[in-house]
């Protein structure tokens, strides 16, 4: 099973997401995670799709999606993206050393604090999910 990822443009009409899950859920596939936006022309939408499935299965679906009325256009985009995830973190406070210890790590990455009082610390990061998870297994222990 590898991640995959599935770009496709849709008539922006209401329902048209119903249907590509209930597809999704009919077959059996799981979607991990799934974004969608308008696009610069009118009544068309972007719909992204990542999922872990092996290169059969993923035909299959690039098949059965392609045969949607709704759809437009689908795009396998696995080995043209660039995959970020949006991280917020709440952290309690124990003492103002914890306090000096995550402000400074925040300054070394890519992340940067939305929230501040004197019992917790909310941190906004946004990275490759290996390096998210890293994060917070140091900002767990630390706080």
């Amino acid at each position: 099973m590898q991640p995959h990822i599935i770009a496709m443009t849709v008539i922006d009409e209401p329902g048209v997401l119903t249907k590509i899950s209930g597809l999704f859920t009919r077959r059996g596939f799981n979607i991990d995670t799934i974004t969608v936006g308008k696009t610069e022309t009118p009544d068309v939408s972007r719909i992204t799709i990542s999922l872990k499935c092996n290169d059969k299965t993923l035909e299959q679906l690039e098949k059965q999606l392609n045969k949607m009325i709704d759809i437009i256009k689908v795009i396998n985009v696995t080995n043209n993206s660039i995959i970020r995830e949006l991280c917020l973190v709440t952290v309690n406070i124990k003492d103002e050393n914890s306090r000096s210890e995550l402000v400074a790590y925040t300054k070394i990455l890519p992340a940067k604090i939305v929230d501040m009082n004197h019992k917790n610390l909310t941190i906004e990061f946004m990275d490759e999910p290996v390096k998210i998870d890293e994060f917070l297994e140091r900002s767990g222990p630390s706080a």
